[in-house]
């Protein structure tokens, strides 16, 4: 009985996708490691859900690594954009390459805040969070 109540906890929490999953087997956890002290494989498990529960309340994460992808695009179209509008309309490139390059991360750092509005809302929706 004892294993296949293990396996159905084991089940719950590699399941668990929203927080609130992740905190109700996080409990079950909890309490089966008060009854059963030396259970490494669900003590292990509880880590593997807690480090994912750190992940998924982290905005920053969430956006993950296509955020920082498309800032970076995101800068270098801008900078190459406004560099080449500015040497067009002033001929000199040490102004444009400047100018380019701080309009460029400005507008990068915008549109990391966008990324990270999106990815909010998006785990706020999951979770069910108003």
């Amino acid at each position: 009985m004892p294993d296949e109540e293990r396996d159905a906890l084991m089940a719950r929490m590699q399941s668990a996708g929203t927080l609130s999953e992740t905190d109700e087997a996080l409990e079950e956890a909890r309490l089966w490691l008060r009854k059963h002290p030396g259970d490494d494989r669900v003590a292990a498990a509880m880590q593997r859900l807690e480090e994912r529960d750190e992940r998924l309340r982290d905005p920053e994460a969430a956006a993950g690594w296509r955020g920082v992808a498309a800032a970076g695009v995101l800068f270098s179209v801008a900078a190459v954009a406004i560099f080449g509008a500015l040497y067009a309309l002033t001929g000199r490139w040490t102004v444009s390459i400047f100018v380019g390059g701080v309009v460029g991360l400005e507008i990068t750092w915008w549109s990391r805040e966008i990324v990270m509005a999106y990815a909010e809302g998006r785990r706020r929706n999951r979770d069910g969070e108003r």
